[in-house]
């Protein structure tokens, strides 16, 4: 088993390394609203990921492409609508952006959603993760749990870090947090046109 727990934190690190849109959020939210505010998110995955599990594991690389390119664009047209929210607030002067009530709980709820309409979550637990899972399973449930445990525990605990560590640069130079914001805010922008282009193109094939 913790074999099992070990493999699960290995696929989990390039996972929370690797620059994405969901980072790109977390980054943009500790930036605007703080670390404290922005912490619970990391978690979204949690709340998301036991359906994306269920249901790629009873259609296991045999869900059907028209649906994992509808995820794209549809995803893609979501990270576009985060990211113009978060350039907006880029074009207030540095430091207006305060917290207000619920904050932490809209951020994890867009999170979340994020990860649901994101394909590479489905492609993950379907080509690498998921029959991992399903062989660990068929050895024992307690492999298959150490699997998971590893998997999210590393995966959590490195975007909760990421998170603190983005956050903590809202007390450096006002134009550096500012500079941050922007860059956050165009690499969701670039991730959510990339995403809707790439499944507009592969409709046409």
């Amino acid at each position: 088993m913790l074999i099992l727990f070990l493999q699960g934190a290995a696929l989990a690190l390039p996972a929370t390394l690797q620059p994405g849109p969901l980072q790109a959020f977390l980054a943009s939210q500790a930036l605007t609203h703080g670390w404290r505010q922005t912490l619970p998110a990391a978690a979204a995955p949690l709340a998301t990921d036991s359906f994306i599990i269920s249901l790629v594991l009873l259609v296991l690389t045999k869900m059907p492409a028209e649906l994992l390119l509808a995820l794209r664009v549809l995803g893609g047209a979501f990270l576009i609508y985060l990211a113009m929210g978060i350039l907006r607030t880029w074009k207030q002067p540095p430091q207006t952006a305060e917290p207000g009530d619920g904050v932490a709980q809209k951020s994890f709820l867009k999170a979340a959603l994020m990860n649901l309409v994101n394909p590479n979550a489905y492609l993950f637990w379907g080509i690498v993760a998921g029959p991992i899972l399903l062989e660990s399973w068929r050895t024992t449930p307690r492999a298959a749990v150490a699997f998971v445990a590893g998997f999210y525990l590393t995966f959590v605990s490195g975007l909760a870090l990421f998170i603190f560590l983005v956050g903590s640069a809202r007390n450096l130079n006002p134009r550096v947090h500012h500079g941050l914001l922007l860059l956050s805010g165009t690499a969701l922008l670039a991730f959510g046109v990339w995403q809707v282009g790439g499944g507009i193109v592969a409709t046409m094939k």
